[in-house]
């Protein structure tokens, strides 16, 4: 199997690639691209006509063409992403979390950016080229500022930058892929991550477990041709109000939208091939007039006129781009049906085998039924019930497997008399998590017969308030004489001495000092921030309420 039809190969993400260049030349590059950024803003604010000739007529219309060829390379010398992650290459940013109200609005902000800038080209921007300079700048400050407060990517790169919907939709088939040069770790600070796997991440965004996030992303796709098409109908500067303009663009963009979402919604179409198509069909309408406009603006510049033919294929390179990304958007989609049917092939088996024994062995210890896909697999004699899960191929969380970091609630919806009772450890672990009596630790569990369980911890119901721990009769702390404990480690080991401490003690003052700004999580579900698609929050393992509860 050759490189390109190997989906292992093919969806290899950054971690798993070289980059072709030194460090220093892409710093070099990054630089260069800067002062030319720069430069061009200087002109636009000295010498407006010469400008915004080269900006609209030459600077912006490449970008959707280097997005399909080669979206990492763009992303490596992009002047705002350098500066997002100057602070980070020196050490200087403050490398906060992202709000979650800011996380889940973020891409909604992005689009509303990016909306508002093609609504003013006709009235301010594709006129005023002082004012296109001022925007220039202050993007790149934003950006810049968004790196000294935010972990990672998220401070504009992931998360805001206009132009992210935009790169996403066009180089979700890239036919070159430019690893990633910024992050050396992943931090988990976006969630499907488009600088981790750019291949990949389109799939991901399509059919995402949280509707709103992937709604959000197909409502963008499905309305791009509507507003391409109706911004380049109206011209440059139409005679009629503004108002008639935004109409005009409102009617395109809920056209466009309204027709994706019927394809989606009445016929059994693959959510990713109507993506494809309508991100295509952008590209064509866009060249199609984009093509004119950039060699009319190399014919004033080089001092030539364009022939006729010259004419009318610039228009044609819109029909290729949107070739170009249809066939490699299917190709992609092909090899990733053949890796995801590779990664389930052993699963599968793995289900029909325990089905089987279930039915016919008689003698493979107790049964346990997963009421989420149906499947019913034995409990080895002695083995737990997390041992079972994982046994059975069947996707589960695990974490310490001492019922001490709640990784692996599980909710026993029948049969809960044959599973063996909890420890105190148990106890104390679900107690925090606001899951006692509502859950067991898959971990913990021996099975003597028949149960009926459900993966998902939610269908218990929400989790209830953590309560404090109950004063004890004795205060241990008092009596010895201790004051104050510092526990070194956000860990199992730390948080449970925190809690045991405090059962001991109601005076003490417990701290627990940290080396990472995160509360207590899962370190042996790190993995899901790389292979799933959840950040650090989704690997929380204790509520914030509870520090507080507990005065920690």
């Amino acid at each position: 199997m050759n490189r390109q039809a190997n989906p292992e190969t093919f969806f290899a993400n950054y971690t798993k690639r070289r980059s072709t260049l030194p460090p220093a030349a892409w710093l070099a590059l990054r630089v260069l691209v800067l002062l030319v950024t720069l430069a061009l803003a200087s002109v636009l604010a000295l010498y407006p006509a010469v400008g915004l000739k080269l900006w609209w007529g030459l600077a912006i219309p490449i970008v959707p063409a280097l997005l399909v060829v080669a979206p990492g390379l763009w992303r490596q010398v992009c002047p705002m992403a350098f500066l997002n992650q100057i602070p980070r290459l020196t050490g200087k940013s403050r490398a906060r979390p992202l709000p979650g109200r800011l996380k889940n609005a973020a891409f909604v902000i992005a689009v509303a950016i990016f909306l508002a800038c093609v609504a003013a080209r006709a009235p301010l921007l594709n006129r005023h080229g002082e004012l296109v300079a001022v925007l220039i700048v202050g993007v790149l400050l934003v950006a810049l500022a968004g790196g000294l407060v935010f972990a990672g990517r998220s401070g504009w790169c992931g998360t805001f930058c206009p132009l992210g919907p935009i790169q996403r939709t066009y180089g979700h088939a890239p036919l070159i892929v430019v690893p990633n040069g910024y992050c050396p770790t992943c931090v988990g600070c976006q969630k499907n991550c488009y600088d981790f796997n750019p291949r990949g991440a389109i799939f991901a965004d399509l059919v995402d477990t949280d509707p709103r996030y992937a709604a959000q992303r197909r409502l963008f796709i499905g309305l791009l041709p509507g507003l391409i098409c109706a911004y380049f109908m109206q011209g440059p500067a139409p005679e009629y109000s503004y108002p008639v303009y935004l109409l005009v663009l409102l009617a395109g963009c809920c056209a466009s939208a309204g027709l994706y979402a019927i394809l989606t919604s009445c016929f059994p179409l693959s959510p990713h091939r109507v993506a494809a198509v309508f991100a295509a069909l952008a590209l064509l309408i866009f060249y199609g007039y984009a093509g004119p406009i950039i060699l009319a603006t190399l014919a004033h510049f080089l001092a030539f006129t364009a022939p006729e033919w010259a004419i009318a294929a610039s228009r044609g390179t819109g029909l290729l781009a949107g070739l170009t990304l249809l066939i490699a958007s299917l190709h992609a989609e092909r090899l990733f049906h053949q890796a995801a049917a590779r990664a389930v092939e052993l699963p599968v088996d793995n289900q029909r085998k325990t089905q089987l024994r279930t039915r016919f062995g008689g003698k493979q210890g107790a049964t346990v039924t997963d009421r989420e896909s149906g499947v019913a697999f034995p409990v080895a004699p002695g083995a737990t019930l997390l041992d079972a899960i994982e046994t059975a191929g069947l996707k589960i969380n695990y974490g310490c497997r001492a019922g001490l970091c709640g990784a692996d609630p599980v909710v026993v919806c029948a049969g809960a008399n044959y599973l063996s009772a909890p420890s105190d450890d148990e106890s104390a672990t679900l107690r925090r998590l606001g899951l006692e009596g509502k859950a067991r630790l898959a971990c913990m569990c021996r099975v003597s017969g028949p149960v009926v369980i459900d993966r998902d911890p939610n269908s218990a119901g929400p989790s209830t308030t953590p309560a404090a721990a109950s004063p004890p009769a004795t205060d241990h702390a008092l009596a010895a004489g201790v004051k104050r404990v510092v526990i070194v480690g956000n860990g199992v080991a730390g948080i449970s001495a925190a809690e045991q401490l405090r059962r001991l003690s109601s005076s003490l003052q417990i701290d627990v000092v940290s080396s990472e700004p995160l509360h207590f999580y899962n370190r042996m579900a790190i993995g899901r921030l790389i292979y799933g698609r959840t950040g650090m929050d989704g690997l929380q393992l204790i509520p914030d309420a509870w520090y507080g509860k507990n005065r920690v």
